[in-house]
C-alpha cells in the first residue's frame, strides 16, 4: 500500500517567474537524465507479481475488500495547516538533484537581502510529471490571457434593431 499523497507547500510565483521555472526545470531533468537515466515511475512493480499458490488462496485473496477512503478521510491526507493556507510568495527558484530527489529552494528576493520563503524536496521519479503539469497548466493560463486580451465582438447599437 503506497503512502497517501501529502501536501508539501504552497508556493505563489508571480506570472513573469513561471516560465523561467518551467525552463529551468526541464533543464535540470535533463541533466538528471544525462547522468542517471531516465527516472523510474512510481508504482511500477520491478517484478511480477506471483499469483497465489493454490485456488483457496486466490479466492480468499478476491474476497478480501478493497479499501476506498471515503472523501473526508483524503480531505485529511491532503488538508494543509492554517498557517500554510495563504502560500509562500517566491520571485525566484534555485533547483538541485541528487540521484534520488530534487530539491526546490522558492526565494522571496526583496532589498536589503534574499531568503529561502519554502524548500521542497520530491522524489526523482515524480519531478517529470510536476514539470508536465507546469508546463499545461501555465500554457492553459495563457490561452485565458490572450482570449481575454481580444477586443468584444462589436454589437449593433439598440437603434438598427428597433
Amino acid at each position: 500500500m503506497s503512502k497517501p499523497q501529502q501536501v508539501a507547500a504552497r508556493v505563489v510565483l508571480p506570472p513573469a517567474v513561471v516560465p523561467r521555472f518551467i525552463a529551468a526545470l526541464r533543464e535540470n531533468v535533463k541533466n538528471y537524465t544525462d547522468r542517471f537515466g531516465t527516472p523510474a515511475m512510481p508504482g511500477t512493480p520491478t517484478h511480477p507479481l506471483c499469483p497465489p499458490a493454490t485456488a483457496e488462496a486466490y479466492q480468499q485473496q478476491q474476497q478480501q475488500p478493497q479499501q476506498q477512503g471515503s472523501a473526508q478521510e483524503l480531505y485529511e491526507q491532503l488538508k494543509i495547516k492554517d498557517t500554510e493556507l495563504g502560500g509562500a510568495y517566491a520571485n525566484a527558484v534555485m533547483i538541485g538533484h541528487t540521484a534520488t530527489e530534487f530539491l526546490f529552494d522558492f526565494i522571496t528576493t526583496f532589498f536589503p537581502r534574499s531568503v529561502v520563503s519554502a524548500r521542497v524536496y520530491m522524489s526523482a521519479p515524480n519531478v517529470p510529471r510536476l514539470l508536465d503539469s507546469l508546463t499545461h497548466s501555465f500554457e492553459q493560463f495563457q490561452r485565458k490571457i490572450a482570449g481575454g486580451q481580444q477586443p468584444p465582438p462589436q454589437q449593433k447599437p439598440l437603434d438598427d434593431l428597433l
